[in-house]
């Protein structure tokens, strides 16, 4: 029987852990999502098209699904999941930094991909250290893991849009993409040291015992079961799917608020902010009612909300109304994402979360590789507004699949599985 879920009763020590990486995974996402918002910039200095631009994202998602491929692995046979996260913080700061120093499209192209590997190198190192080492608030630390990331999602393209637009108040920056691309290398840095000393140094020998990791053998074996399991396959391709039409909004929104409605950068990165602070206020409601409810009520409700928002938004032209129609749809989909997490932990052993956690991120990516490229083909074909019928289509799709898993009402603890 499942252990009892003790939510944020946590010591003030462990509060502080679980802020502290929840934090840093939120400076990975401000600066990916950076990028995103560089990207009008990054196009119109090396003189590209739409279909050039899908093809950019849709490289720079194939690398993360590569990384994935890759880290999970090294993150459950090592247990070595402070290294990952200070592997990531490290480089995704010297992405930034080549991004601001880059010559030519190539070199820009590179420091994106670095980038986005980099972010994927978070995942495997921080999800399974956060939900074995707190077992018992795994809905919680998810939740605040998730809350961080969409502050950083929210702030990243709000602050990120302003500084290129070159005012804020009235004061010109007078800053170039360059600029603010330099300036994304250093929160990454700032914020290492301390991940090093709490939770690295501190938290080692804690560390060691719970996860002392495993040989080759006994890895393939046990991922290859898990991997056979149709609610973990199911969990993924739906995880997927909707991360690949949360990818193309993303990607795309900027492109439509320039480009149809005739309104600033600023203003697109504006939308993006109030996208995700719609899911930052989500994340904790949204996890704790799945822990309540099930995760496949909660699921279908949010991804139900999220196409009818999806399909509205193509008929608005009011920016009012455009503010509050974004804010909807980011309660609904970033919502989703610590219901996702959660189950997918839910229904992996604790030894192999890092592979379950990649494996999830790993079809994301690969579905998010594909999103962009056809978008930009459909948007230089029929115009921007048909992406996003079609990325409402997607998130469709999902919902269907969600439908198809079993019921989840009272959810059994992973611990309880046999191999843990």
């Amino acid at each position: 029987m499942a252990a009892e879920r003790s939510g944020a009763m946590l010591p003030a020590r462990d509060q502080g852990v679980v802020f502290l990486i929840s934090g840093a995974h939120g400076i990975t996402h401000w600066i990916y999502i950076s990028v995103i918002i560089l990207l009008p910039e990054i196009r119109t200095e090396f003189s590209l098209d739409y279909t050039w631009v899908g093809t950019f994202i849709s490289v720079f998602y194939v690398f993360t699904a590569l990384t994935n491929i890759v880290a999970g692995p090294i993150g459950d046979m090592t247990g070595r999941r402070v290294l990952l996260q200070g592997l990531a913080l490290f480089f995704i700061s010297v992405g930034a930094f080549l991004l601001s120093i880059s010559v030519n499209y190539w070199m820009a192209w590179g420091a994106a991909i670095l980038i986005a590997m980099s972010t994927h190198f978070w995942h495997p190192g921080a999800i399974p250290y956060l939900t074995t080492r707190y077992e018992n608030s795994r809905g919680y630390v998810m939740s605040i893991h998730s809350l961080l990331a969409n502050i950083g999602d929210s702030v990243g393209p709000f602050l990120t849009g302003l500084l290129v637009s070159g005012a804020i108040l009235g004061y010109s920056f007078g800053w170039t993409w360059r600029d603010v691309a330099m300036m994304l290398s250093v929160p990454g840095l700032l914020i290492l040291p301390f991940i090093i000393y709490f939770v690295g140094i501190r938290g080692a020998p804690e560390a060691r015992k719970r996860d002392a990791g495993m040989d080759l053998r006994s890895y393939v074996s046990g991922v290859m079961t898990q991997f056979k399991d149709r609610v973990v396959l199911g969990i993924a391709v739906i995880t997927g799917l909707r991360s690949a039409a949360q990818g193309g909004i993303r990607n795309f929104l900027p492109f439509y608020v320039v480009d149809v409605m005739g309104l600033d950068l600023a203003y697109g990165g504006f939308l993006l902010m109030i996208m995700s602070l719609g899911g930052t206020v989500a994340a904790v409601p949204a996890g704790l009612a799945s822990d309540r409810y099930g995760r496949r009520r909660i699921a279908m409700l949010a991804l139900s909300f999220t196409i009818a928002s999806v399909i509205l938004l193509t008929f608005i032209r009011s920016e009012t109304a455009l503010v509050f129609m974004v804010a909807v749809l980011g309660l609904s989909m970033f919502g989703l994402r610590p219901v996702m997490m959660s189950w997918m932990m839910d229904v992996m052993p604790p030894k192999f979360r890092g592979s379950g956690t990649n494996f999830m991120f790993t079809v994301q990516s690969g579905c998010s590789a594909v999103m962009p490229l056809v978008a930009g083909i459909i948007a230089d074909a029929y115009g921007l507004a048909a992406v996003f019928y079609v990325i409402a289509g997607v998130f469709l799709v999902a919902n269907c699949l969600v439908y198809l898993l079993p019921d989840d009402k009272a959810p059994n603890d992973p611990a309880d599985k046999v191999g843990v």
